[in-house]
C-alpha cells in the first residue's frame, strides 16, 4: 500500500508486472500475456495475477485474506488467438498502423497459455466480477460474480464486444 506520493505505507509482497514483449520502436504488453489487475470495493483490495484464475484478497489494512478462484480452464493458445489480438489492436490503432502491427505480431512468440483472468470490476453492491481472458472466435466470455466473504453469487457469459466500465445495480 501506498501514500499519495508513492512512498509505501506497508508492503504486501511482491508481484509481477505484465508480460512485456519488444517491438518497432519500443516495447509493450504482450497481447496473450499476465496483465495484473486491482479492484477495490469498500472493506477490500482484490489482485489479479491472471497467471491462472486465482484472485488475491486483502482487507485495506493490507492484511492478506482467503484467496477467490474464479474457476477458468487452462486453455492452450493458438495462433489464431494472436491473430484475433493483432485485429484487436489494427481496430484500436487504425488501418493506418497495419503494417507496422503486422510486422511486430509476425516476430511474436505464441504463449503456451492463455491468461487466467482478463478483468476485475467492482459493481455498486460490492459485488466483484472477475471475467475471463477471452477465446477467440467465442462470441461470450464469462465472468464469475463473487458477493460478500467470497460466496459466488453467479456466473454470467457477456459478448465479448461489451467493454465493461461500470456495473450499477
Amino acid at each position: 500500500m501506498a501514500r499519495a506520493d508513492t512512498s509505501a505505507i506497508t508492503t504486501r509482497g511482491e508481484f509481477a508486472g505484465g508480460d512485456r514483449f519488444g517491438i518497432p520502436g519500443g516495447d509493450g504488453p504482450y497481447p496473450l500475456g499476465r496483465e495484473s489487475r486491482i479492484a477495490i470495493r469498500r472493506t477490500r483490495a482484490y489482485v489479479a495475477l491472471a497467471d491462472s484464475a486465482e484472485i488475491l484478497v486483502f482487507d485495506l489494512n493490507g492484511r492478506k485474506l482467503s484467496s477467490l478462484n474464479a474457476r477458468a480452464p487452462r486453455v492452450l493458445a493458438t495462433k489464431v488467438d494472436l491473430e484475433a489480438a493483432r485485429e484487436r489492436k489494427i481496430a484500436t490503432m487504425g488501418e493506418k498502423a497495419r503494417r507496422s502491427i503486422e510486422r511486430s505480431y509476425a516476430a511474436m512468440p505464441l504463449a503456451r497459455y492463455l491468461p487466467g483472468t482478463r478483468d476485475l470490476v467492482v459493481d455498486a453492491d460490492d459485488n466483484l466480477w472477475v471475467q475471463q481472458f477471452p477465446r477467440s472466435g467465442q462470441p461470450n466470455v464469462t465472468w464469475t460474480v463473487f458477493g460478500n466473504y467470497g460466496r459466488l453469487r453467479a456466473t454470467i457469459a457477456l459478448s465479448v464486444e461489451l467493454e465493461v466500465y461500470e456495473i450499477g445495480r
